[in-house]
């Protein structure tokens, strides 16, 4: 059996059993659990550590500003100016699209003209 490597620590059984499970499956490895300081502890091979880490590392990366799309006023004024518009030549005529129509609703229930099916 490989030698196992404690990954995650979690204060309940169920977690840690599931998480171990995730992992063992996804990475079709076996995978232990064991008592811990801090509740159990999810151990894997160190193959699996190596490839968590170095995914964690490129997720790391990849969560820089350059690709924050609102990362400056002028971008964030844009998309404010984007939503109004969309407010306005969507949203707002559909609300009144269906207020009309609630309103000729109630006034036909009233006259009693509108005959429901």
């Amino acid at each position: 059996m490989a030698v196992l490597h404690v990954l995650e620590e979690y204060p309940e059984f169920a977690l840690a059993s599931r998480e171990a499970k995730e992992l063992a499956v996804h990475f079709k490895t076996s995978t232990g659990i064991k008592r811990s300081s801090k509740g159990w502890a999810v151990l894997v091979p160190k193959n699996v550590l190596d490839e968590l880490s170095f995914l964690a590392l490129l997720e790391r990366e990849d969560s820089g500003v350059e690709y924050d799309d609102y990362g400056d006023e002028e971008s964030q004024r844009e998309y404010e100016e984007y939503q109004r518009e969309i407010r306005n030549e969507v949203i707002q005529p559909l609300i009144e699209e269906l207020q009309e129509y609630e309103d000729s609703w109630a006034r036909s229930e009233e006259d009693g003209w509108f005959y429901e099916d």
